[in-house]
């Protein structure tokens, strides 16, 4: 399998800072382009072929990727670069032209359901709520590229003669593979009325939807 060296962190920085604007060099903030990234991915999803070492060539693979393993689930490779290019260090990996590893936007569609105990006319009761969420995220870090409001596909009282006077998403918020928002749930039973706030995460990098009532 063909091999990429590189052989000192300067040859790195010189081709990396060809794409840097004057004030982003001068902040020593590097951006992701394809070299670096394609290094950083390749390092992690081929441990066993890929080498790191200090500038002295002693070799700290199995470190260096276990310190930087969390930046890495959370995409921030632009972290890793930088300490690979403070600390001088220098690589050996697999080239990604020459393994099957397409970049493509996955679907996000998941269901869960919000239940919550409540009491009316001396009895208890469980209304349930059923959510669905949708969006689409990169396959190769999990960070969402889309994420929709939740939509109700079912609603029961529990057995009263409660309807679902308002169903309200609002405030989403979307951080790398998480994506967060409310949604307030409004019960109405004769002159009564119940109201909760419950919170939503759709998590990409488990592909789960889950929500609890907000304080």
């Amino acid at each position: 399998m063909k091999k990429r060296i590189l052989a000192s962190t300067l040859i790195l920085a010189i081709t990396l800072s060809l794409t840097l604007p004057v004030s982003a060099a001068e902040n020593n903030s590097l951006p992701e382009n394809n070299e670096s990234t394609d290094m950083i991915v390749s390092l992690y999803t081929n441990p066993d072929t890929c080498h790191v070492f200090e500038s002295d060539g002693t070799e700290i693979t199995d470190t260096f990727l276990a310190q930087h393993q969390n930046n890495y689930n959370a995409g921030n490779y632009s972290i890793i670069i930088q300490d690979f290019l403070n600390k001088e260090l220098s690589a050996s990996y697999p080239d990604l032209d020459n393994r099957a590893m397409p970049r493509l936007t996955m679907n996000f569609d998941k269901t869960t359901n919000l239940s919550k105990a409540y009491i009316y006319m001396d009895k208890t009761y469980l209304y349930t709520v059923g959510i669905r969420v949708q969006g689409t995220y990169h396959d190769y870090n999990s960070h969402f590229q889309t994420l929709g409001y939740a939509t109700r596909t079912s609603f029961s009282s529990g057995g009263s003669s409660g309807i679902l006077s308002e169903f309200y998403p609002y405030n989403l918020n979307i951080i790398n593979h998480e994506g967060k928002q409310f949604i307030r749930i409004r019960l109405t039973i004769g002159s009564q009325t119940l109201s909760h706030t419950w919170n939503v995460t759709a998590n990409a990098m488990n592909n789960t939807l889950s929500g609890y009532l907000a304080p």
